[in-house]
C-alpha cells in the first residue's frame, strides 16, 4: 500500500488472470448459492474484509438482477473509505468492522445477513474459532458463508503479504506454525468447531 492507497493492490486483486480467475470462481459461486430463492426477496449481503473491493464487484456481478441490500465492511477505517469512491452500486453501504471481535458490540444485529463473503482475510485473524463464530453470529437460519482462501503456501505469496503486519499472527489449533494460511481439511474442521455445515 505505497504511501497508504490501496490502488496497486486493487489492480493486482482485480486485472491480473490471478484475480479474474479468482473473481470469476466467487461470481459463479455467489449466483449458485442463492439460485434457488426467490429473486425479488431482498438478499441481505455483508463483506468482511472488503479490501480493495475486487471481490465486491464480482460478488454482485453473480447477484445481478437480484434485489440485495450489500454492506462492505473492512479492518481499516482507509479501506473502507477508499471502497466508497471506487465501487459504486446503488446497493452498497459502507463500514468499519473489526471480524475479531464480537460483531454485536459493533452494532451489527446478529442474525441480520443472508449471506457473508469473506475473501481471503479470515486466515489473518487471531482465533480462528472466535472469528468463525462471530461470522456464524451474523447468519440468519439457512444463511450462507462465501469463503475464499488460499490453502497452501505459494513464495509470491510469503514474500508479498509476508511483509505486512499481521500476516502470522494465528496462533490456533488449526496452524502449523510454518504459514497462516489453512489447509482444506483444516477449514473443514474449524468451520465444523464453529458450527457450520455442509
Amino acid at each position: 500500500f505505497p504511501g497508504g492507497s490501496p490502488l496497486p493492490t486493487r489492480a493486482v486483486y482485480r486485472d491480473t488472470p490471478f484475480g479474474q480467475a479468482l473473481n470469476g470462481a466467487v461470481r459463479r459461486a455467489a449466483g449458485g448459492l442463492v439460485a434457488g430463492r426467490d429473486p425479488t426477496l431482498p438478499l441481505r449481503v455483508l463483506e468482511v474484509g472488503g479490501g480493495s473491493g475486487s471481490t465486491t464487484e464480482a460478488v454482485l456481478q453473480g447477484l445481478e438482477g437480484r434485489a440485495v441490500e450489500y454492506v462492505f465492511t473492512d479492518l481499516s477505517p482507509t479501506l473502507v473509505d477508499a471502497a466508497r469512491d471506487q465501487v459504486q452500486h446503488p446497493s452498497l453501504s459502507f463500514r468499519v468492522l473489526d471480524i475479531e471481535r464480537s460483531p454485536e458490540e459493533q452494532e451489527f444485529d446478529p442474525g441480520d445477513y443472508d449471506m457473508v463473503v469473506a475473501a481471503n482475510v479470515l486466515h489473518a485473524t487471531r482465533d480462528l474459532h472466535d472469528t468463525l463464530s462471530h461470522v456464524r453470529s451474523l447468519l440468519r437460519p439457512g444463511g450462507v458463508l462465501l469463503l475464499l482462501e488460499g490453502t497452501h503456501s505459494e513464495p509470491w505469496v510469503d514474500i508479498t503479504f509476508g511483509l505486512t503486519d499481521g500476516w502470522s499472527r494465528g496462533r490456533d489449533r488449526w496452524r502449523d506454525g510454518r504459514s497462516p494460511l489453512l489447509s482444506v481439511e483444516a477449514w473443514r474442521s474449524a468451520l465444523g468447531s464453529a458450527g457450520f455445515d455442509g
